[in-house]
């Protein structure tokens, strides 16, 4: 487990202009680059069709920390940090999702081989040093949540239902005479392994671990670790079966 995190004191002295050059090109970033970024996303990022994901393909592979040219952008994705997002070959990002590198670590969102992200995800690395780390064949349901503060690792052939939120990190609460606000957040990270299937409206809390193999049922939280191999359910998530086989 880290140690507390107060995010509102690591930029408090930032000007305006400032925090939008870290949020939309990162915090290392040359004010150069900061404006090639806007010129790129403002001209190509609502075009429909293959057309635009055509011209994306083109020219988002000067901006992103690496993207295949094999990887496909649909319209109307918002972009933060591209310098910290990788994307492997057969890639595909579908319209209104989000993809936020905020974070200092190189490679806060990367993304497998062949996975999908449908419209309207959100994919947020978090501050300071989060990451996303997902893997190959993997598909992420519509409107599907993800916080990386703590880290969140998701192997190859996971299957996530639409609706789900998981979110790395929580809020302290120790001192009852401070707002929680002000009180900052602790991390310690998510581990999904490869082949889990995470039912429709899913919630997985920090600290948690999902074995191989396993099912969670819709609409559960999970805010213990699940064993390999096993079906759970419930709120809060509680192992129901071993899977056959």
């Amino acid at each position: 487990m880290t140690p507390p995190i107060d995010l509102k004191k690591m930029y408090l002295h930032e000007s305006s202009a400032q925090k939008y050059k870290r949020i939309v090109a990162g915090k290392d970033a040359s004010w150069l680059s900061f404006i090639l970024i806007e010129i790129i996303f403002m001209l190509f990022t609502w075009i429909p069709g293959a057309l635009g994901i055509v011209l994306r393909k083109l020219f988002y592979v000067g901006v992103f920390g690496s993207i295949s040219r094999s990887t496909s952008i649909n319209k109307s994705v918002t972009i933060r940090s591209p310098g910290k997002i990788h994307l492997e070959r057969g890639v595909f990002v579908d319209e209104f999702s989000q993809l936020q590198g905020i974070s200092s670590h190189p490679q806060a969102i990367k993304i497998g081989a062949w996975s999908v992200l449908n419209t309207f995800c959100i994919l947020n690395a978090g501050e300071p040093n989060g990451f996303i780390h997902i893997g190959a064949d993997t598909s992420i349901g519509q409107g599907t949540i993800i916080y990386g503060n703590g880290g969140v690792s998701i192997g190859n052939d996971v299957l996530i239902a639409g609706q789900c939120f998981i979110v790395a990190s929580s809020h302290n609460i120790n001192d009852s005479s401070i707002p929680i606000s002000r009180q900052g957040i602790s991390t310690i990270g998510i581990n999904i392994e490869d082949g889990v299937w995470i039912g429709a409206g899913v919630k997985v809390l920090d600290g948690v671990t999902i074995g191989a193999g396993s099912i969670i049922g819709a609409n559960s939280v999970v805010n213990r670790s699940i064993p390999a191999g096993v079906i759970a359910a419930g709120v809060p998530c509680k192992i129901i079966k071993p899977r056959k086989g």
